[in-house]
């Protein structure tokens, strides 16, 4: 029965330790601490070829809203008294990039959240400046 790389698809002959094509070590053969930029020698097809640790990839994309959200958020503190016009955008996309990121599974929901955290504290300021403005213009 023939055997595939699970990092690269190549197959490989029985009781190969690493893999001819890519050099990660095959998921059968015995785990062997990697050092990064080691040397592997006396492996058919590869001679002194580096081998890489592998990384975990979530190969996941960040929710667009969730970005969209978190930077409006972000704006709405350089636009003091203008923020009540970003904070409100960003405190509705956020919530919608929450929402789908927990229902697609993809990554920003942190984005999400800080989105909604500024967002929702620069509407409070945002409010409390006007407030202070209408009844300084009263009084």
């Amino acid at each position: 029965m023939a055997k595939f790389c699970q990092y690269c698809g190549n197959e490989v002959a029985e009781g190969t330790l690493y893999c001819e094509k890519c050099g990660s070590p095959i998921q059968d053969a015995p785990a062997q601490p990697v050092q990064n930029n080691q040397t592997v020698q006396n492996i058919p097809g590869q001679v002194n070829q580096p081998v890489y640790q592998n990384v975990a990839v979530t190969g996941k994309k960040t929710n667009g809203f969730a970005i969209t959200g978190f930077v409006l958020s972000i704006l709405s503190i350089f636009l003091c008294c203008a923020g009540l016009v970003l904070a409100i955008p960003g405190l509705i996309f956020s919530i919608i990039g929450l929402k789908d990121a927990s229902n697609k599974g993809e990554d920003g929901k942190g984005l999400a959240i800080a989105g909604i955290v500024v967002s929702g504290i620069m509407l409070v300021v945002s409010v409390l400046y006007i407030a202070i403005y209408v009844f300084a213009a009263f009084v």
